[in-house]
């Protein structure tokens, strides 16, 4: 994963122009099929040489400090060994042999930006893994999902009364720790994904909310233990996925 600044344009079915030129495309192919199944075998934790690549739609993006480099997102269908994951690339013609840089960002849908999952990811993980024997290393990640986008979440400053979550509509309260910073935080523009964790043949699937600061530099999170819902009432309990964008 990448700390590239990217901001979205239209969806295409190809690369923009000039990020893939006559006579590449093979190789361009060849090595995003591959990026995709190294993320796969990543975040479903274990290797599968004969999984099949797919690409499923192409993003045109800019890089706000570099707005003349070609850049793209491609999501990328991956399908074998009993696993299908959608892996997320972000592509770019930087020159060179091979032309372009690749980097990937979580599988499924997220809206945090790649900086934002870098630093999410670890802290996640190890939240999943509580409370497990500490030999269990093994972590897969299935496809995240939106289950609120921003502005879809009720959130409550540290000691006040919480609020009642509703149908499509999560509700949540601030620990005291984020007192020293509540007047930075955004809270009209919180967002929830879930990021379904498997830990050794474990369920320990979070919700993660994400808080933006004002100058949107950055962004809290907090974690919620769906697991312990899905534990207890199946996987019927996990939170209805929404589409990023209405």
């Amino acid at each position: 994963m990448s700390a590239w600044l990217f901001l979205a344009t239209t969806l295409t079915v190809a690369p923009p122009q000039g990020g893939v030129l006559p006579g590449e495309q093979a190789a361009y192919e060849e090595m995003l099929a591959q990026q995709a199944r190294t993320a796969n075998n990543l975040f479903a934790g274990s290797a599968c040489p004969d999984a099949r690549a797919e690409a499923v739609s192409v993003r045109p993006w800019r890089i706000m400090d570099h707005p003349e480099l070609i850049v793209w997102r491609e999501k990328v269908r991956v399908t074998g060994c009993g696993h299908t994951a959608i892996e997320n690339i972000n592509a770019g013609r930087i020159g060179g042999s091979p032309p372009w840089r690749m980097t990937t960002g979580l599988p499924g849908q997220s809206l945090a930006e790649m900086t934002l999952q870098d630093s999410t990811f670890p802290a996640a993980a190890a939240q999943a893994r509580a409370g497990l024997e500490a030999k269990c290393q093994s972590v897969s990640l299935n496809d995240a999902y939106i289950a609120a986008r921003p502005g879809g979440v009720d959130v409550s400053p540290p000691g006040a009364p919480g609020l009642q979550a509703h149908a499509g509509r999560p509700a949540i309260g601030l620990p005291d720790t984020v007192r020293p910073m509540l007047d930075k935080l955004s809270l009209s523009e919180a967002w929830m994904e879930v990021w379904p964790f498997n830990i050794c043949g474990h369920d320990r699937t979070l919700a993660v909310v994400f808080i933006p600061l004002k100058d949107h530099t950055s962004s809290l999170y907090l974690f919620l233990p769906v697991w312990q819902q899905v534990e207890a009432h199946g996987p019927g309990a996990r939170p209805v996925a929404v589409s990023p964008a209405e």
